[in-house]
């Protein structure tokens, strides 16, 4: 069961209103046996021994920094639904190499974001 679906627990609210803290979630982990991970999928990522659930913004190759509060990806605005939420960090535009995506949660304003590798990402989440 294991190998197919992985379950997690939501603790904390860096992925609200998506997900609530408590709630039981599964990870398919062959999700990207065939494929990529893509923009907007929701992802359980191993990062400094911690297990995150995060939504991941930009892909290999992408430009990605944090200015004025706001996501910028390839020197845009990343608008979506959760794009209203100011980030109170700033960071400079680093461009992702061809194996590294960058992650983050639904709630801007107090997610912890990274950029992960592949082989870090262990599923994209089912429900």
């Amino acid at each position: 069961f294991h190998q197919l679906l992985m379950p997690i627990q939501i603790i904390g609210s860096s992925m609200n209103p998506t997900y609530e803290s408590g709630s039981l979630n599964l990870v398919n982990r062959l999700s990207y046996v065939k494929s990529p991970p893509h923009k907007g999928d929701v992802v359980a990522v191993r990062a400094d021994d911690e297990l995150l659930l995060k939504r991941i913004v930009a892909s290999p190759g992408d430009s990605i920094g944090i200015a004025h509060g706001h996501l910028m990806i390839n020197n845009h605005p990343l608008h979506d639904q959760f794009s209203m939420e100011r980030i109170p960090w700033e960071m400079d535009p680093t461009i992702l190499g061809p194996n590294e995506y960058f992650v983050i949660g639904d709630n801007r304003s107090v997610s912890v974001f990274c950029k992960v590798k592949k082989n870090q990402i262990l599923g994209k989440i089912i429900f």
